[in-house]
């Protein structure tokens, strides 16, 4: 969904002294979306994403950056959700990544 974000920061100096940045605004344009929906996953991982019609690449990797799963998908270029048989991976945190987008997970 496109979205427009503000952010700034507080800065707090040693002296306990605050002050802020100037606000920011990030556009999200919403073509392009991927979220993890089951974080911690026991042996099935659930994530959802919208992305133009076409294949899409998953891609797992552990905490050492070596890839444990990938997996290609097509899709429509409408919302879909996918689940992922991680039953076979040890407990950790674990990184997913498609288009350019990570996100991480933790496997019990």
């Amino acid at each position: 969904m496109p979205s427009i974000n503000y952010y700034r920061l507080k800065l707090t100096d040693l002296d306990g002294k605050a002050s802020f940045s100037k606000v920011i605004a990030i556009k999200f344009t919403g073509s392009n979306s991927f979220e993890v929906l089951t974080n911690p996953a026991k042996d099935v991982l659930n994530v959802q994403f919208s992305m133009p019609a076409g294949t899409v690449k998953l891609q797992v990797f552990d905490a050492a950056g070596r890839m444990m799963k990938s997996l290609e998908l097509n899709t429509t270029g409408s919302i879909m959700s996918t689940s992922i048989d991680i039953s076979g991976l040890q407990g950790g945190l674990y990184y997913i990544t498609t288009s350019g987008q990570t996100r991480s997970f933790i496997k019990q």
